[in-house]
């Protein structure tokens, strides 16, 4: 009788063992870089409650993981460290990541690719490795959680905790005076883009579609001015921006035009020149736009022109200040005017505030500030 409670005892252990273990994943590194990986883990396990253990291994031994873990599907390890230059010769070992391509991306890790295929994620502190994703654990959002993780900061990016006294308006002003190193720069964006990608991802995380509503109001504020600081046209209605995509070898190609609206843009939000296009898009999405549509050189905010407070010497060479000094304004004279660009024409002419007959023509080619 006893034999059989003991018995009964160990198969609830043993049952009761999954259950108190909880979520894990089993990541294989290259042993030098074990001190790199620390902060990393701590940062994740802290802010998810998933248990990461860390398989230390020689350079030699890593691609091995990959090849085993394809042919035994024995799940001794979820991810492993590779050498980018391994990537298309083990590219059958791993396993695809295009279906939560968008959502990697938007949460600020860089993507690795053989062809058009992602298969895993750069590891920002080991440029010349990535980590592949080579058998999924119980949960894959688990896998796809830590991929996501190793952003420019190798930090959780999302669920972030915020500093219990810092608000999320402080936090956001303190992105004014912030400079992004040199090594975590994306040559493709504006460094204002970047800082204002970063006060955000710093307050609520991984960047929704929408992710204002999640902001109260005097960080809505806030994050208003940041963006007018550094000139860059904001909605905050949409949580979208408005920025000009300069192409290689200064010509637009149908291709790219093609590719934002594949990633959902509607062709109201799309303006295309011979050498520029204009667009406004989630600000989430401007990494996925950076590292996804070809052809693509830089992506900037508009150029806004500014009023100076010099009078020009033209003025005088034209014999202008004497008419204006005399009284002659020009009130009620048609004329011509030669600017950089005519925002919200269409909608002036709708209510009536400028004629229906003014037309507005493109003498530089592009037609985009």
């Amino acid at each position: 009788m006893m034999k059989k409670i003991l018995i009964s005892l160990l198969i609830l252990a043993a049952l009761a063992v999954p259950t108190l273990a909880g979520p894990q994943l089993s990541v294989g590194i290259e042993q030098s870089t074990r001190d790199d990986w620390n902060g990393v883990v701590s940062s994740f396990e802290q802010n998810t409650g998933i248990k990461v253990n860390v398989h230390p291994y020689p350079e030699n031994s890593l691609a091995q993981q990959a090849v085993i873990e394809k042919t035994t599907r024995a799940g001794k390890i979820n991810l492993v460290m590779l050498r980018n230059e391994w990537g298309r010769s083990l590219q059958r070992y791993v396993i695809d990541l295009s279906n939560y391509e968008q959502q990697i991306a938007e949460a600020g890790a860089k993507l690795m690719y053989v062809g058009r295929e992602p298969i895993g994620v750069s590891i920002p502190f080991a440029p010349d490795w990535f980590l592949a994703l080579i058998a999924w654990p119980d949960d894959e959002e688990d896998a796809i959680s830590f991929l996501s993780s190793l952003t420019a900061k190798a930090g959780f990016a999302t669920q972030t905790p915020l500093p219990s006294k810092v608000s999320p308006e402080a936090m956001i002003k303190s992105f004014g005076t912030t400079k992004i190193d040199i090594k975590e720069h994306n040559p493709k964006l504006d460094g204002s883009l970047e800082t204002l990608m970063e006060a955000v991802q710093s307050t609520v995380g991984t960047m929704a579609a929408n992710f204002m509503s999640k902001l109260p109001a005097q960080a809505q504020t806030a994050l208003s001015g940041l963006a007018k600081m550094y000139g860059v046209p904001f909605s905050t209605t949409t949580s979208t921006v408005t920025v000009v995509l300069e192409p290689q070898g200064g010509r637009t190609s149908s291709a790219s035009v093609a590719a934002l609206s594949a990633l959902g843009l509607s062709k109201a939000s799309i303006q295309a020149s011979a050498s520029l296009i204009k667009v406004s898009v989630p600000l989430s999405q401007l990494s996925t736009i950076a590292s996804q549509i070809g052809g693509i050189s830089f992506i900037r905010p508009p150029y806004t022109p500014y009023a100076l407070s010099i009078t020009g010497q033209g003025i005088h060479a034209i014999n202008a200040d004497a008419l204006h000094s005399s009284g002659v304004t020009g009130s009620g004279v048609k004329v011509a005017i030669i600017d950089l660009g005519f925002a919200g024409l269409s909608q002036a002419q709708a209510r009536g505030d400028i004629p229906a007959s003014v037309q507005q023509y493109d003498v530089t080619g592009t037609g985009i500030s």
